[in-house]
């Protein structure tokens, strides 16, 4: 009467008809079989026989496979409900049914079933290590890009502080250049006006010479009517007179060249002051220098930035990633062949069946004792490696997915003057999410 109970409770797995097992072991029949495999375990009405404890063991077994579309679980639900059918004859078993047990029970538990399992821990595993070595990747471009993007921040801080300075120097030079011209242009001036008060002076004298000339002309002539018997002796005056006349006229001539030269030196000078070199051209042209170097490196480090930023999207997109995997795989879930407990909790049930198709083939039947060792706990093979040392050295690496970032620590408004050169703090406001710009300056062909 125990083996009886034990047989219905504890061995639902036997099957008296190997065609309809080796039909179960198909991959194409294990959707279908599933459906009446599972339905056909009652653990309800095993509670009703004579040992409660195995009727436990049954139901665990039961709540181990419900509920999961795993082809191994249906397979194995497969086995238990055609096993009913055996475990309801009574009796030992017959040659013919240990057959059954070794050759094709614990085959396709041993060689379909615990494979799969071990097959879906690795795939879980691999998947595992495949996101975690993507994230090395994408860490180490991203602790490689960061200083990239700070000394080129740097870069644009230092340039920018030397454009000031540049621009400042720039206009001294151009005040100081103002100065002297003024002083010059009124010098120039000055020596204009001396220059036309001497010509004026000597257009003065020179009509002067002119008038007294004539009035010596007239008043000889006059005597020269009245003394007309004087006449060899006037004319001897007269030539005199005339002589004198023409030196003086020379002389005026001159005087009137060397008035003009004056002017002239005057109005060069004048002209030069006004039109000459640039004194401040190479300071000029630091500053032009200085402000294409400048943008260049300005877009350089937006660039860089940016790339930086993109690069940490990834690192935070895949440690997201990664933290969600490690959930879906440490929670036990039904329907997620992801779940490690699930695995566990899986393993020790078929090596528990197995331990009893295995004393059940070789001894016919089976005691207590024999039952009590099989349903012991089981060691799990395999052991799940989460990367902590890995995950570690990324997390240690001190890039946070949100907040503020610091490259330079500084950004510049600028102008056309040294005053509009101002330097404040910045720190741009890092977006993890890859829908958006890293950073608000991140956009358009910046947008990586």
């Amino acid at each position: 009467q125990e083996f009886q109970v034990l047989k219905l409770t504890a061995f639902p797995f036997l099957c008296t008809y190997s065609s309809e097992l080796h039909l179960a072991r198909s991959i194409a029949m294990r959707a279908a079989l599933i459906i009446a495999g599972a339905a056909s375990l009652d653990p309800a009405a095993l509670v009703d026989t004579a040992s409660g404890r195995w009727a436990g063991v049954l139901m665990d077994v039961s709540r181990s496979l419900g509920g999961s579309p795993d082809d191994r679980r249906q397979l194995l639900a497969t086995v238990l409900e055609k096993a009913q059918v055996l475990a309801q004859a009574g009796g030992k078993l017959s040659p013919q049914e240990s057959e059954v047990i070794g050759e094709v029970l614990l085959p396709t538990v041993q060689e379909e079933i615990q494979p799969a399992i071990l097959r879906e821990f690795q795939t879980a595993q691999d998947l595992f290590n495949s996101k975690v070595d993507d994230l090395m990747i994408v860490s180490a471009r991203t602790n490689f890009s960061l200083p990239v993007a700070v000394a080129a921040d740097k870069r644009v801080d230092a340039c920018r502080l030397l454009q000031k300075q540049r621009r400042g120097a720039l206009e001294i030079c151009d005040a100081q250049e103002q100065e002297r011209v003024a002083a010059a242009q009124a010098a120039c001036q000055k020596a204009q006006e001396e220059a036309d008060v001497a010509c004026k002076a000597l257009d003065d004298a020179s009509g002067h010479m002119k008038s007294q000339v004539q009035t010596d002309l007239t008043a000889s002539c006059e005597f020269a009517h009245s003394e007309r018997q004087k006449i060899a002796t006037l004319l001897d005056k007269f030539s005199a007179l005339e002589a004198s006349v023409q030196d003086k006229a020379q002389a005026h001539r001159g005087l009137q060249q060397k008035c003009g030269k004056r002017r002239e030196v005057a109005l060069t000078q004048c002209v030069q002051e006004e039109g000459g070199e640039d004194p401040c051209a190479p300071v000029r042209a630091d500053v032009m220098a200085s402000q294409g170097q400048c943008e260049q490196r300005l877009e350089a480090a937006l660039l860089s930035k940016c790339e930086y930023g993109t690069a940490l999207q990834g690192h935070c997109v895949g440690l997201d990633e990664i933290n969600s995997l490690k959930q879906r795989i440490l929670t036990p879930s039904r329907n997620d062949s992801l779940s490690e407990p699930d695995r566990q909790e899986e393993w020790v049930v078929v090596q528990n069946v197995t331990c009893l198709l295995e004393a059940l083939r070789d001894q016919g039947d089976l005691g207590s004792v024999a039952i009590a060792a099989c349903m012991g706990p089981r060691k799990y093979p395999r052991e799940f490696d989460f990367r902590e040392g890995d995950l570690a050295a990324v997390a240690g690496a001190g890039v946070a997915c949100s907040g503020e970032v610091t490259f330079s620590g500084f950004s510049w408004t600028t102008g056309q003057t040294a005053a509009a050169f101002v330097r404040s703090e910045d720190h741009p406001q890092f977006d993890g999410d890859r829908q958006h710009p890293p950073f608000p300056f991140c956009t358009g062909q910046l947008g990586l």
